[in-house]
């Protein structure tokens, strides 16, 4: 369940969100506004903050903690890269003719995708 969870968010983050410019709170947030400044891919910077986190939380909370949250903040980034390669091999005429025309629509169905892939990874 934990991976159906978290493939489902990072689908939702890298096809709808991103693509559509909609942030919300989180580490992937904060990954999609870096990314358009700095043109890094989301992913990465997902990746890398989450390494930055776990290090403090590794120091500060516990190393159990840090233990359990391992696998869930490393898993996530490379689904997200995955599904960057792949919409990068799919024709994307089809998602931007979705992107113009349904946008908010699209937000507001992943919002609920999302919710329910951060309800089974929980």
């Amino acid at each position: 369940m934990l991976n159906i969870g978290i493939i489902m968010t990072a689908f939702c983050l890298v096809l709808i969100f991103e693509p559509n410019g909609a942030v919300f709170g989180g580490v992937a947030g904060l990954g999609i506004i870096l990314h358009k400044q700095i043109n890094i891919p989301v992913s990465t910077i997902i990746l890398v903050i989450n390494i930055l986190l776990l290090i403090v939380a590794w120091i500060f909370i516990s190393k159990e903690f840090c233990r359990k949250t391992l696998y869930g903040s490393l898993a996530y980034p490379i689904y997200a890269f995955i599904f960057e390669l792949v919409f990068k091999l799919i024709d994307q005429e089809i998602f931007i003719e979705l992107y113009s025309t349904n946008g908010l629509l699209l937000v507001f169905f992943s919002a609920i995708i999302m919710g329910i892939g951060l309800g089974l990874a929980i």
